[in-house]
């Protein structure tokens, strides 16, 4: 072990470490940390909510029938000067004390507290999503899938504009709307606890379409695709479901999920092709297309919907990289002329770009121009000098397939790689490089460097595909997975839907060691939303090796971060 990976482990460790010595991996005593305030303001009144630990409420939702042991539920409602509240407390064995106080004095709990906690149960329930789960799967009992949705669909249309102060424990204060939250756990709880025939799941997704929050709509969505195997009607709404995310980064990773499981076909190609045309970013397109093209042979009717839904990308240096990677397909189903249709959008100012790519139509070879090493370092030289980005490309790719593992050649290489200065045009280069040549250990970390340069000039759709590739090219051996986590630690923590998508990957197609389990978990105490951060630990759970208590200790401190309720119970409930 080096120097410096000495220092990341050491800081590593000290940063994850919690207070206690103990490795007690989820038991009882952990509900007793987990403490949470609710504020809720409305014209005339005011509530607040306090508790602490695993909180049960009555079929009816009148009563509190249990709370973990030392736990807690403080109500306070202040109403036109008036206080009102109740105190249920939990001893070290789980009985129950109730009081209730009017102005600040006790009175009897029953029948007025008892009553009073009656009315207003219910909009704790609202606020705070305490005894949600059971609610909502009680419901979907009694009423189906329909009624389940409905009453989700109420609780956000009449607290959606209900804002309510956070305080969860010793994390940080926010603001959020009651009925987000509480109908976002309402439909994490169906889809994680219900088994749902064809029907009820296309009415779930259906309603799945209006959550706002992407990361749940996107982590749920993706929840289905291992859950479910689709048939014609599911995977329709599955796809206008997809649809409706807004953020490029879910949509992509939700379509790279998909592809992995069905091919895209005449029976789906125009869903699929309107969710990539629907997207903004052209290298969260590209980044759908290439895993596409790489994976499944596509037939004319699905050619042709490519290159129209390439056409009209915005970026040429993508919409080239893209055109580039299907012209071996497009050629061998004779579509010469919707191919040439494509590359001649490409605008006049990368005209060298589109020149490239008509020539190669036009050649019609699979077998690429051999070059001695010398012709390779003769013309990386002069690509160097070259101004334009667009001079600069042609020449690294037409050597690709030619290059050796000289360090002369591939130093040539680089250097014209790092006098680049367009991020899309140097990450689809490394992306070009990565699939056709063999590097060495030397060069992966030349290329993983220049990632880094990519992901730090904030172009992070860019270096995480560069890494989605390099984790399946890449031999994972220690200083590249360093380096490799190098990068993903400089991808902004905003892009958490790229950070679980690659810890997916090493879960579910690599090896970890338990090095890799360490920067993995660092990784997801970087992500900030609850969803995504305990479908990440679930999913790293199933690799965690038995007894190594330095990782049980990074695990539970990152499961900690955890403000979620009903994420954490998800996690704990998975191991």
């Amino acid at each position: 072990m080096n120097f410096k990976r000495i220092v990341i482990t050491a800081l590593l460790l000290v940063t994850l470490l919690p207070l206690t010595n103990a490795v007690v991996m989820f038991e009882q005593q952990d509900w007793e940390r987990r403490e949470h305030e609710y504020i809720s303001r409305a014209s005339f009144s005011t509530f607040q909510i306090k508790y602490r630990g695993k909180i049960a409420v009555s079929d009816n939702d009148e009563e509190v029938t249990a709370i973990s042991k030392n736990g807690y539920l403080k109500i306070k409602k202040s109403s036109f000067g008036n206080d009102r509240s109740i105190v249920i407390e939990s001893d070290s064995k789980g009985n129950l004390s109730r009081k209730y106080f009017e102005g600040g004095k006790e009175k009897n709990y029953n029948p007025e507290g008892k009553t009073w906690f009656g009315e207003i149960l219910y909009d704790i329930i609202r606020i705070s999503g305490i005894g949600g789960k059971e609610r909502i799967l009680r419901i979907y009992k009694d009423e189906g899938i329909s009624g389940a949705l409905e009453e989700a669909e109420d609780i956000y249309s009449r607290d959606k504009n209900v804002v309510i102060d956070i305080n969860i424990g010793k994390w940080i204060s926010a603001t959020k709307s009651s009925g987000i939250n509480v109908r976002n756990m309402y439909m994490k709880a169906l889809i994680d606890n219900v088994v749902m025939d064809d029907s009820e799941l296309i009415k779930y997704m259906r309603s799945l379409e209006d959550v706002v929050s992407n990361s749940t709509k996107g982590t749920i969505l993706r929840t289905i695709l291992n859950n479910y195997k689709l048939n014609r009607s599911t995977m329709e709404q599955f796809l206008e479901t997809t649809a409706t995310l807004t953020y490029n980064t879910e949509r992509g990773n939700t379509l790279r999920a998909f592809i992995k499981k069905y091919d895209v076909d005449v029976a789906n190609y125009r869903d699929f092709f309107e969710i990539i045309d629907g997207m903004g970013i052209n290298s969260e397109k590209g980044n759908v297309l290439k895993p596409l093209i790489n994976t499944q042979e596509l037939d004319e009717v699905v050619m042709d919907a490519l290159l129209e839904s390439v056409d009209e990308f915005t970026h040429d240096a993508e919409k080239a990289a893209v055109l580039r990677l299907v012209m071996p397909q497009a050629l061998k189903l004779h579509m010469e002329y919707e191919l040439k249709r494509a590359v001649n959008s490409i605008d006049g100012g990368y005209y060298l770009l589109r020149d490239e790519l008509i020539a190669m139509i036009e050649d019609n070879s699979d077998e690429p121009q051999k070059y001695d090493e010398e012709q390779i370092i003769d013309m990386l030289r002069g690509a160097r000098q070259k101004d334009a980005n667009t001079r600069k490309t042609p020449v690294l790719r037409k050597v690709n397939s030619s290059l050796t593992n000289n360090p002369r050649v591939m130093n040539a290489y680089f250097a014209v790689v790092r006098s680049m200065d367009n991020d899309m045009c140097k990450y689809n280069v490394l992306l070009d490089l990565i699939r056709i040549h063999e590097l060495t250990d030397d060069d992966w970390l030349v290329v993983l460097n220049e990632t880094e340069d990519i992901a730090r000039s904030e172009y992070y759709h860019g270096a995480a595909a560069v890494l989605r590739d390099a984790f399946y090219k890449m031999p994972h051996k220690t200083d590249l997975i360093e380096a490799f986590f190098d990068v993903l630690d400089d991808i902004e923590n905003d892009h958490n839907s790229s950070k679980e998508e690659l810890i997916r990957l090493f879960c579910e197609e690599g090896t970890p060691d338990n090095e890799t389990i360490a920067y993995l978990l660092k990784t997801i105490k970087t992500i900030s939303v609850d969803i995504e951060k305990a479908t990440s630990l679930i999913q790293i759970s199933k690799i965690m090796p038995k007894d190594n208590k330095q990782l049980d200790i990074l695990f539970e401190n990152v499961a900690d971060d955890i403000e979620s309720d009903y994420e954490y119970e998800r996690l704990i409930k998975s191991l």
